[in-house]
């Protein structure tokens, strides 16, 4: 009787030796499922950096291309754009303005810097200013969305031209919209703006 209960400990215990060798199995087995699936993970997440990364840079090309095309458009175009601040408008090309700010770092009027910052503006135009009737220079920043730098950089930079041509020089933001903090730098610096091909004094009258 004392050996049949011996044989059937035993037997309960061999099946819980048999019960944890297989559990010990399956815990490996799901240890090294998971680590798999963490490096796949790990793989899922430097893909989705790259592509991240890729879309930026597509981004940041789509907007370089947009900006530039913009330029362009408002260069051409610049009698259109720019017809509500002067008349006979006529585009200072670059070449044109190359030798004017040349002439002026020669004669000191400028600095290396300055002449540098001048020919990176994106529109010089001189005409009539058809409030006045006097002659005059505008220079345009052109940005999709003007921000507060476009206003800045048109200020400097119409104020360095101001210095080489000698004649005032109209600062000008121009663009599809402008975002708030750069609308009321641009009343503050005297900048106009032209959204769309309206013009908008700095005061915020046509």
């Amino acid at each position: 009787m004392l050996e049949a209960r011996v044989d059937r400990l035993e037997a309960a215990l061999q099946r819980l030796a048999d019960a944890q060798a297989q559990l010990t199995a399956t815990v490996a087995e799901l240890a090294r499922r998971l680590d798999q699936l963490s490096a796949a993970v790990a793989e899922l997440a430097r893909r989705l950096d790259q592509l991240t990364a890729r879309v930026d840079r597509l981004d940041q090309r789509v907007s370089w291309l947009m900006g530039d095309a913009l330029e362009r458009r408002y260069r051409e175009r610049a009698h259109a754009y720019f017809m509500g601040l002067l008349a006979r408008l006529e585009v200072v090309t670059g070449d044109e303005l190359a030798r004017l700010a040349h002439d002026a770092q020669r004669r000191g009027i400028l600095s290396g810097p300055e002449h540098q910052d001048l020919l990176h503006a994106d529109v010089v135009a001189r005409g009539r200013r058809r409030d006045q009737e006097t002659d005059a220079y505008l220079l345009a920043e052109v940005s999709v969305v003007i921000d507060k730098g476009d206003v800045e950089r048109a200020a400097r930079r119409a104020a360095l031209c101001e210095r080489v041509v000698g004649a005032p020089v109209l600062a000008v933001v121009a663009g599809e919209q402008i975002l708030p903090d750069a609308e009321r730098e641009a009343t503050l610096a005297g900048v106009w703006r032209v959204l769309d091909g309206r013009a908008v004094s700095p005061g915020g009258s046509p």
